[in-house]
């Protein structure tokens, strides 16, 4: 059987045994935490986030038809949690919202290279339009073309172009970055 019609049975099962939402969370809790990191630059935050998200998952799981993939339908409702919670957050500084997550022992100059070329990739990201930057974002979290459209309930081609404009425009803004600083 593949994952989605795994999903699809997990959460037939999960509206009766809660228990059964389990599986679904360890699949997908990373991939979750990474879209909320990125977009609250804390991992305090991301990860309260993230509780919520499945927390409003399982209460609105009854809702799921199952005419789509579940991960679509999961990264919607983290869509919308997370417009709600930075609207919230508005008048708070601005994290690293794009750093490398936590990595396994790099050493100094990898951590401060890294660093760097995350806040670059963040100032970037952070100049393009609304649906661009989602578009993004929801690419960094591991999600297909398909399931970006389903989860913004956009059409198919208006994410590839939405996608393939943001690439074109994070391209020119990283390469400009690097003629500024003289790399």
């Amino acid at each position: 059987m593949s994952q989605a019609g795994d999903d699809e049975k997990l959460a037939r099962a999960a509206r009766d045994d809660p228990a059964a939402f389990g599986v679904l969370y360890q699949r997908y809790a990373q991939a979750v935490f990474g879209y909320a990191y990125r977009w609250l630059g804390s991992a305090d935050a991301a990860e309260d986030v993230t509780s919520s998200i499945f927390t409003r998952a399982l209460a609105q799981l009854s809702g799921y038809r199952g005419d789509g993939s579940f991960r679509s339908w999961l990264f919607a409702i983290a869509y919308r949690t997370l417009q709600e919670t930075s609207r919230q957050r508005r008048n708070e500084p601005a994290g690293d919202a794009l750093d490398d997550l936590p990595a396994a022992d790099p050493s100094p100059l990898e951590s401060l290279i890294a660093r760097d070329e995350a806040a670059a990739l963040r100032r970037a990201v952070e100049t393009l339009p609304d649906v661009q930057r989602e578009v993004v974002l929801l690419r960094l979290a591991g999600l297909t073309t398909a399931e970006i459209a389903a989860a913004l309930d956009k059409r198919h081609d208006a994410i590839r172009a939405a996608q393939s404009r943001a690439f074109a425009r994070l391209r020119t803004l990283i390469h400009e970055e690097e003629i500024a600083r003289g790399a």
